[in-house]
């Protein structure tokens, strides 16, 4: 598998996320832009652009090698 540096869009969806569990519910929508950008950051991924939809979340995203994005994904989705 070849990986070349490129940008991605990706969707993370929560069919859990609706009402009170919403993501832009109280301030869960500031703590979860926070959380993605800190560390994104530190995984090295660079946001280009961050959309919270409420049951989901639209991410743009630029990659550096594909190590990196699996430890990143793997990092945002759990617990």
């Amino acid at each position: 598998l070849v990986f070349r540096s490129g940008t991605m869009h990706i969707c993370f969806r929560s069919t859990q996320a609706v009402g009170k569990h919403s993501f832009l519910a109280g301030d869960r929508q500031k703590k979860i832009k926070n959380f993605v950008m800190y560390f994104s950051k530190e995984k090295g991924i660079q946001i280009l652009s961050f959309a919270n939809v409420g049951n989901h979340l639209h991410l743009h995203v630029k990659l550096s090698s594909l190590t990196l994005y699996r430890a990143w994904v793997r990092g945002l989705t759990s617990g």
